[in-house]
């Protein structure tokens, strides 16, 4: 997969995420990041992922921080109702 397509999914999902934030009215920030080619070849190398058959889970990572504690289960729903959640192969 290339950069573009790496950045191209981060857009959107950074999209979706600002979309659905600013609709329920939430006070927050917003980081992400794609993990850089060499951080990648790093890994899989240092976790051996394709002896162990694993995958590697964290390709692009977004933390939302909100500003009031009472807000956190609000993003919690927000995300389990926008993101399939996939168990721990």
């Amino acid at each position: 997969m290339s950069d573009y397509s790496l950045e191209l999914i981060e857009k959107k999902i950074k999209n979706i995420l600002i979309n659905e934030l600013n609709r329920a009215s939430l006070l927050y920030r917003l980081h992400s990041r794609i993990k850089e080619p060499s951080s990648i070849k790093e890994k899989v190398v240092r976790k051996d992922y394709k002896k162990s058959g694993k995958l590697m889970q964290d390709l692009i990572g977004f933390r939302i921080t909100t500003y009031f504690f009472d807000d956190l289960h609000i993003v919690i729903e927000l995300c389990e109702k926008l993101f399939d959640k996939l168990e721990k192969l």
